[in-house]
């Protein structure tokens, strides 16, 4: 199930949501409004499926003809953020609009997730100091230079980007070995489970339920030597070993970590299998 993200604050066609999301998906004109107003008794805005990273639902809010009323406009908002898993919120500069403070208030009374970014720490102060949002227990803070980097870090923070409960449990352990590790990263034409891409080391785990024919394994070797041929490091992982002892395999992630790093050779090591 895909995760669902209203991005709160001013809306605007030159707004900062268009760097995330296609300006195109980001409006609804009257027409669309009176056509589903006729055919739905209780009217929400639309959800863009996959519109965030090609992965990701957006849910609002969106830049609306101003025929249409404020009332029906605010319904929408609230409705939105009911439908959202997360409520993000990228605010550049000090409270230009009183919006997106009423719109995470209302999620945080809803204990939705919050997640502020602004471009600086100081930035992030004077714009949050003083009002609700700083005693937001559901609140998530982090400084980043765009709007989209803030909100990819974020995915990447709660592993939204793994693909299976197996990663998801791996992740929960491994993100807490070294802030650069990183989930799906792409290595054309492949993708690596997980990625510490600073020292081309990279983990793969083999689900039974997708690593258990000959042609997947033929598969996954394969990847291993094109990996290995562009300079990293491999270690593998069977689900049962996960599931059974997942420390341990940390553990001896983290080992290999330290040996990469003090490694003189700039050439992958040699790995016997787990």
């Amino acid at each position: 199930m895909s995760l669902k993200i209203y991005c709160a604050g001013p809306v605007g066609p030159e707004h900062w949501r268009a760097t995330i999301v296609k300006p195109a998906l980001l409006q609804i004109s009257a027409q669309e409004i009176a056509t589903m107003l006729a055919t739905e008794e209780d009217f929400h805005w639309p959800i863009r499926l996959g519109a965030i990273f090609r992965r990701f639902d957006y849910v609002g809010p969106y830049f609306i003809d101003p025929t249409l009323s404020e009332a029906a406009d605010d319904y929408m908002l609230i409705s939105a953020i009911e439908e959202a898993d997360v409520i993000f919120a990228y605010l550049p500069t000090k409270a230009e609009n009183t919006r997106w403070g009423i719109e995470l208030g209302y999620a945080a009374a809803l204990q939705k997730r919050i997640w502020v970014s602004t471009p600086s720490a100081d930035e992030r102060h004077s714009t949050l100091s003083g009002s609700l949002l700083v005693n937001l227990s559901t609140k998530v803070t982090l400084e980043a230079s765009d709007p989209a980097t803030a909100l990819w870090t974020f995915l990447q923070q709660e592993g939204a980007f793994c693909q299976s409960p197996l990663e998801l449990l791996f992740w929960k352990q491994l993100r807490r070995l070294d802030a650069g590790w990183v989930t799906q990263y792409p290595v054309k034409p492949y993708a690596l489970d997980f990625a510490l891409p600073a020292c081309k080391l990279a983990i793969e785990l083999d689900g039974h339920e997708f690593h258990k024919t000959k042609e997947q394994r033929t598969h996954d070797a394969r990847k291993d030597r094109f990996l290995s041929k562009r300079g990293w490091t491999v270690l593998r992982f069977t689900g049962t070993e996960v599931y059974s002892d997942t420390k341990r395999c940390v553990a001896e992630v983290q080992d290999l970590m330290q040996r990469v790093k003090n490694s003189p050779d700039p050439a992958p090591l040699r790995l016997l299998p787990s």
